[in-house]
C-alpha cells in the first residue's frame, strides 16, 4: 500500500529502518500499532476516519460467530464494546453478602439479577452486579430487561469507580433508571443517586452513607441493607 502524507525521501527511507513507537510521529509516517483494545481506542482516536457505532443486533452477532473472546466479559456502551475489569475476591464478597441481603429483605418483592444483561437502549447493553426488577421472573424469560423494569441498579466499584461515576451513571440517568448506587470499596462508602434528570443525563439527588450507615432502596424503605460487612 502506498504512503500517505508526505513521501519520504531517501535519505529518510535509510534513517527510519524501524516504526516510531509514540504518536507524535511525523505526518506520513505511522506508528507502531497498538496491542490491547484500550491502545486501539486511543490509536484509531488520532486519525480523520468514519466510524459505525455498534447496535445490539451487532453486538449479540459478534458473539454468536465467535468474534468476542468467550473467556471475557464484556459491555456495549453507546455503540463501543468494553472489556469487563476481572472481579477481585472483595468485590466478589461484597455481592454476595448484598445479594443475600436482599433476598432476606425482600422476599420476591422485586427480582434480583446479578450481573446478568440489562438492554438499556439501541447501542447499549451492560451488566451490572445488582439490578432489582419488577417481578415476577417470568416476564424476563423471551427478553432482557429494559429500564422500565428496574427499580435499582447497584455497581460494586474499585477499579471502575471513575467510570461508574461519569459513563454508568450518564447512561442510567438518561434511561430514567430511578435509582442508582455505587458501592465504593475506595473510599468505603455507598453513594445514591435519585431523581434521574433524562435531559442532562444526571441524578438530582446524592446520598452517600458511611460503615455503620443502614441504607434502603427508595422503592423498598423497610428494607435496611448492612452493605459495607
Amino acid at each position: 500500500m502506498a504512503d500517505v502524507g508526505v513521501p519520504r525521501t531517501k535519505d529518510q527511507a535509510e534513517v527510519n529502518t524501524s516504526a516510531p513507537t509514540t504518536h507524535d510521529a511525523p505526518l506520513g509516517i505511522l506508528p507502531t500499532p497498538p496491542t490491547t483494545p484500550s491502545e486501539q481506542l486511543a490509536y484509531m482516536s488520532k486519525f480523520d476516519v468514519p466510524t459505525v457505532a455498534i447496535d445490539r443486533t451487532m453486538y449479540y452477532s459478534m458473539t454468536e460467530v465467535g468474534v468476542l473472546d468467550p473467556q471475557y466479559s464484556y459491555e456495549l456502551i453507546y455503540g463501543t464494546i468494553i472489556q469487563s475489569q476481572p472481579i477481585s475476591p472483595n468485590h466478589a464478597h461484597k455481592l454476595m453478602i448484598l445479594t443475600e441481603q436482599l433476598n432476606d429483605c425482600l422476599r420476591k418483592q422485586a427480582v434480583i439479577n446479578s450481573q446478568n444483561p440489562l438492554s438499556v437502549n439501541a447501542t447499549s447493553e451492560v451488566q451490572p452486579d445488582i439490578a432489582l426488577l419488577v417481578p415476577p421472573a417470568e416476564r424476563y424469560r423471551d427478553r432482557h430487561p429494559t429500564p422500565e423494569d428496574v427499580l435499582l441498579v447497584i455497581e460494586i466499584a474499585s477499579s471502575t469507580l471513575k467510570t461508574d461515576r461519569t459513563l454508568k451513571l450518564q447512561l442510567y440517568a438518561s434511561a430514567n433508571i430511578p435509582e442508582y448506587w455505587i458501592v465504593n470499596l475506595i473510599d468505603k462508602q455507598l453513594e445514591a443517586y435519585i431523581n434521574p434528570d433524562l435531559t442532562r443525563g444526571q441524578y438530582l439527588e446524592t446520598k452517600r452513607y458511611n460503615v455503620g450507615d443502614d441504607a434502603s432502596p427508595k422503592a423498598f424503605p423497610d428494607c435496611q441493607l448492612r452493605w459495607w460487612v
